[in-house]
């Protein structure tokens, strides 16, 4: 229709980076195994736009993790844009315009990289600019690219943005979303509010960096921007991310379709162990929690295990490798198996024991630590400590991994 448009958004596919999560790093294999199934799923970009009939992809940032990817990844990601009817990039804060990034066409002939064709414009000045979308010259896409990897802490919406007039403009920004305006101590990339954005007056903004999907809507409802998240599951913090299809009017965009192209999606359950007694009922209880919440063989998942560790607990045996993908366990948050207050105030008694004496002192590091990752440690070394004076057999179980 002449008076909407067909687009495809995606984001922050990092292509070239370390495949996440953590658990991914202990093979090089299952790495590998990740990047080529997630550049088959980009393939899958040209049926995808056949069937939607859609006119043109918007990609949002951060295609690329960094400059240094390698010149096979990058010739295969272009060669399927080839194939679409126009590709639009906007460079985020990893993939940044400089002469050394897969952009440059400097970079390209320096290492003998593919031409990027024809039917790709990608954002290249250090302002906001704008294009007309090829044969649509009533569709005006405006955008500002990064120009390097530091954080960008103004307010880039708080001003009015400059855009070339048409029925239907389109703002791409990659950028965080704030709750509030010129928040001084959040060091965001890029921010901006949702009223900073509605007041700019663009028919619709893609939206990139956030790795979740969401929307920002208008008074009537209609969606004026939008996170497609990022699409493959890499990461247990993010959720939902995929590709979007949409139509916009000038008014907005009524309805996002969220498309899913990957096979696999990540999990992140809670398994309590309080009244729970052995490693076969805890066994149990992870496979009822992966039933309940849909888990496939193909999918990724974390194990939180909260409650009171018990002495004879062996996670490393708890998810059969020929059942998932990837399972990975998170002990932080499991309490040691005695009783923390008795011992401290034996502690402070005149019966202190060697045992009580180190569990107060160690207790007292866990208590005054703000950060997450250092209590996990202290608390994992408090609890190898107690069993080494108690004569108990040390098994390091901080985290295990089971991979296909």
């Amino acid at each position: 229709m002449d008076n909407s448009l067909k687009f495809i958004q995606i984001s922050d596919i990092h292509l070239g980076a370390r495949v996440l999560p953590r658990c991914f790093s202990t093979t090089s294999e299952l790495r590998l195994k990740r990047e080529e199934e997630i550049l088959s799923s980009l393939e899958t970009l040209v049926d995808i736009f056949n069937d939607e009939e859609a006119e043109v992809l918007f990609v949002v940032g951060d295609l690329f993790d960094n400059d240094t990817v390698d010149s096979k990844i990058i010739n295969r990601v272009f060669a399927i844009f080839s194939k679409l009817p126009y590709t639009i990039i906007l460079p985020g804060n990893h993939d940044y315009i400089s002469g050394a990034c897969p952009y440059s066409q400097y970079e390209r002939a320096r290492r003998g990289l593919d031409d990027i064709p024809d039917n790709v414009y990608i954002f290249s000045g250090r302002e906001y600019s704008s294009i007309y979308l090829p044969g649509r010259a009533n569709v005006s896409i405006t955008g500002r690219p990064f120009t390097g990897n530091s954080a960008v802490t103004e307010h880039r919406m708080a001003e009015n943005i400059p855009r070339d007039p048409a029925e239907i403009s389109i703002l791409l920004h990659h950028g965080a979303r704030t709750q509030f305006t010129f928040e001084e101590k959040m060091k965001v990339t890029a921010p901006f509010t949702a009223s900073e954005l509605l007041a700019q007056g663009f028919s619709y903004t893609a939206l990139g960096h956030y790795h979740s999907f969401s929307t920002i809507e208008s008074a009537d409802g209609m969606i004026k921007a939008a996170y497609s998240g990022r699409p493959f599951a890499c990461e247990f913090r993010a959720r939902n991310g995929c590709l979007l299809i949409g139509e916009v009017t000038r008014n907005g965009v009524e309805q996002l379709i969220q498309y899913s192209i990957d096979k696999r999606k990540i999990f992140d359950l809670r398994i309590h162990c309080d009244n729970i007694e052995g490693n076969s009922s805890i066994l149990m209880h992870a496979k009822d929690e992966c039933e309940r919440n849909g888990v496939l063989k193909d999918d990724i998942v974390r194990f939180s295990f909260t409650g009171t560790k018990k002495n004879d607990f062996k996670p490393e045996l708890l998810i059969p490798s020929n059942e998932l993908f990837v399972s990975v366990g998170d002990f932080s948050e499991l309490h040691l198996g005695y009783d923390i207050d008795q011992m401290l105030k034996v502690a402070d008694s005149k019966a202190a024991t060697a045992e009580s004496l180190f569990l107060k002192e160690m207790y007292t590091m866990i208590c005054e630590s703000d950060d997450i990752d250092e209590k996990a440690i202290l608390s994992e070394a408090l609890d190898y400590g107690i069993k080494a004076l108690k004569g108990i057999k040390i098994i390091p179980n901080d985290t295990f991994v089971n991979e296909d």
